[in-house]
């Protein structure tokens, strides 16, 4: 009784749930550990390009912390994706108190606040999906579309050569 539990806790729980959430914070890790890390472009494409990393790191980060809550662990919806906006989020303020530490990175709260759009959005994209809406009718997700397009204006303006 107990090897069937264990075996079913492992793989069902640690290798589909657990696991897939490590390797993400660790790649995460990885990427924020590279020094001057530059896509190589114009200006204008790498704000773009760097703003939409974190947009989309942090939105897969949260679908992995909501599948892990929700189906691994068994919690609400609600539950789990307050859990896990929570927990991406502190982890988006971690990240970039590490980037201060790697020689040629800086921290800045501009990427935290493009992380937390990415977190939003997946969020209301799990929305729309339960409840049959297209994508970007769903407040959250169209609220956090916007944001986004605001922030990658501002910053193209106020970062720009």
């Amino acid at each position: 009784m107990g090897t069937i539990f264990l075996k079913k806790f492992f793989l069902d729980c640690l290798l589909k749930y657990v696991a897939p959430v490590l390797v993400w914070l660790v790649l995460i890790f990885y990427l924020s550990s590279q020094p001057g890390l530059k896509a190589g472009v114009v200006w204008f494409w790498e704000i773009i390009l760097r703003k939409l990393a974190h947009f989309g790191e942090y939105a897969v980060l949260f679908f992995l912390l909501h599948r892990w809550f929700h189906q691994g662990c068994s919690w609400s919806r609600g539950k789990a994706a307050g859990w896990a906006i929570a927990l991406a989020w502190l982890y988006s303020f971690s990240d970039e108190g590490h980037q201060l530490l790697v020689a040629g990175r800086s921290a800045r709260l501009v990427d935290v606040w493009v992380d937390l759009l990415g977190i939003l959005f997946m969020a209301g994209w799990l929305s729309s999906r339960r409840s049959n809406q297209p994508l970007l009718t769903h407040w959250l997700s169209g609220l956090t579309v916007g944001l986004l397009l605001i922030t990658l204006v501002g910053m193209i303006y106020f970062d720009g050569p």
